[in-house]
């Protein structure tokens, strides 16, 4: 790509990189694109974290292979009961995979998102900036691809991660959804998943749906999907009032 800098000089771009970061990138998500699918789903997300953090506290305080684990045997112990976890909740309901993909569990909504379970870390990798939450993948070129949101043959849907940070020397956690699209360790926006104000018991029927008329006949991941409760259901329940 040529481009003139302010002297006059020509000079070119590494068509390699500008490539893999427009044309190969998903289309971005907003926070409240993500809230949207994420809101019928949160009852079921809260408990994938915190059950087995609860069975973690409790270990710690009862068995000596548990007393002594640094916060990063921790997370690893911790990751995989919570993908365990998922694949009880969630697989196989409404048409949802659970599954490892690249070593990692990931809860995948069929058309609509994939949430990677994932243990983050607060550091300063910008100095110019205050430190901030960060993954710890290895940075091979496969796990840059998934966290910039570009295209994959195995996860080919936006992806966010359902993370959990420790806090007060791993004597506490909070759970949190964060949303990567960069090739570097940082997210592009975070926000903290709350306690539900009620446990479901039963698991909510979705449908996947689109914004706007505007999109239809669109590929799939360009649409702007959300997942919410079916239509039929909000018209049994207008029906059933009148």
């Amino acid at each position: 790509m040529l481009f003139c800098s302010a002297g006059g000089t020509l000079y070119f771009m590494d068509n390699q990189n500008y490539t893999q970061q427009v044309l190969f990138q998903l289309p971005y998500r907003s926070e409240a694109e993500i809230r949207e699918i994420i809101r019928p789903l949160h009852p079921f997300l809260w408990p994938v974290i915190m059950d087995p953090w609860e069975d973690l506290l409790r270990r710690r305080a009862t068995d000596k292979a548990f007393t002594d684990l640094t916060p990063e045997e921790m997370g690893i112990w911790l990751t995989m009961q919570a993908g365990k976890m998922a694949q009880g909740i969630f697989h196989g309901r409404q048409g949802i995979e659970v599954k490892l993909v690249y070593r990692k569990p990931v809860i995948i909504i069929p058309e609509a998102l994939a949430i990677m379970v994932k243990k983050l870390t607060k550091r300063n990798l910008r100095g110019d900036r205050p430190p901030e939450l960060t993954r710890s993948n290895y940075m091979t070129q496969r796990t840059k691809s998934v966290y910039n949101q570009e295209h994959d043959a195995f996860l080919n849907l936006p992806r966010v991660t359902l993370g959990y940070e420790f806090l007060k020397e791993a004597s506490d956690i909070r759970v949190l959804v964060a949303y990567p699209r960069t090739r570097g360790r940082h997210y592009e926006w975070v926000y903290r998943l709350s306690k539900p104000a009620r446990i479901e018991q039963e698991f909510p029927k979705l449908a996947i749906y689109t914004h706007a008329d505007e999109h239809a006949g669109e590929p799939a991941e360009s649409r702007g999907f959300t997942v919410g409760p079916r239509e039929t259901e909000r018209e049994e329940k207008e029906s059933g009032k009148e």
